[in-house]
């Protein structure tokens, strides 16, 4: 997709006439150097296109079904996904091969340095009996993970979105956009957040997911003015380097351009 800057360029060459050849040339002499001028310019390069958007308004709850939602254990701590909860749990478990002090044998210790295993005449004896001790761990987990409530996502605001007739749920989730699904069967995002204008998360949503942006969002992702709100309310840093890596944008904090 080509950027906003070159798009524009376009739209004025079309009313120059071919056979307006002088003309055409100096255009194009007058297109060079606006183009080397905005070279760094975040606004001039950031890929538009048109994307077609449909809304939805959820009033009436008994015409849609929330279908996103967060895993929530018994501690109340929320997890992205059951593989995460199993992933960032198994690094809490460990076991330490321990020589007894009278010098009789072995011990497996847990991660609280609480015996756990006990008898083991050698030391390679013991260590071998570690990693299946991990497998186990693992099985445990997996089988928690199972049981780990759902915490629907609330609807913040109304005005629900859907662009070219589809959700990507997993991109979705983890841009903080909540998803329903209507009696027709279609999917719209929803913001799942208050007091807060949430935009930059649909403009991510497209980065990401298109490569380009809609033209509204073109100033807006592109403003140094914004920016510190735009990373707070888009998800944070790593989004929005994520967002600007996929826009081929580089933006220069040093010297912005007008």
């Amino acid at each position: 997709m080509r950027g906003r800057l070159e798009q524009k360029l376009d739209e004025v060459g079309m009313f120059i006439p071919t056979e307006e050849k002088a003309l055409r040339d100096e255009f194009e002499k007058l297109a060079i150097k606006i183009r080397e001028h905005n070279r760094n310019n975040p606004r001039a390069t950031i890929p538009i296109g048109n994307i077609r958007r449909k809304t939805y308004s959820a009033f009436d709850p008994n015409q849609y079904d929330v279908v996103s939602y967060d895993l929530v254990d018994e501690e109340g701590d929320v997890w992205d996904s059951r593989t995460e909860y199993i992933k960032e749990k198994l690094k809490e478990v460990s076991y330490t091969v321990k020589g007894r002090d009278r010098g009789d044998g072995f011990d497996i210790l847990d991660q609280h340095g609480d015996l756990y295993m006990t008898d083991f005449s050698t030391r390679e004896e013991a260590e071998k009996a570690v990693p299946t001790l991990l497998e186990e761990a693992e099985k445990e987990l997996e089988t928690e993970a199972q049981f780990l409530n759902k915490r629907y996502h609330e609807i913040a605001n109304t005005n629900c979105f859907q662009y070219h007739g589809y959700v990507n749920r997993a991109l979705a989730h983890r841009l903080g956009l909540g998803v329903l699904l209507t009696r027709e069967d279609e999917e719209y995002l929803f913001f799942r957040g208050g007091g807060m204008d949430l935009t930059s998360k649909l403009i991510a949503y497209q980065a990401i997911e298109f490569g380009f942006v809609e033209e509204r969002a073109a100033d807006r992702l592109s403003s140094p003015i914004d920016r510190d709100y735009v990373i707070s309310t888009m998800g944070g840093s790593i989004i929005y380097e994520e967002v600007m890596k996929t826009l081929g944008i580089t933006i220069n904090t040093q010297q912005e351009t007008a």
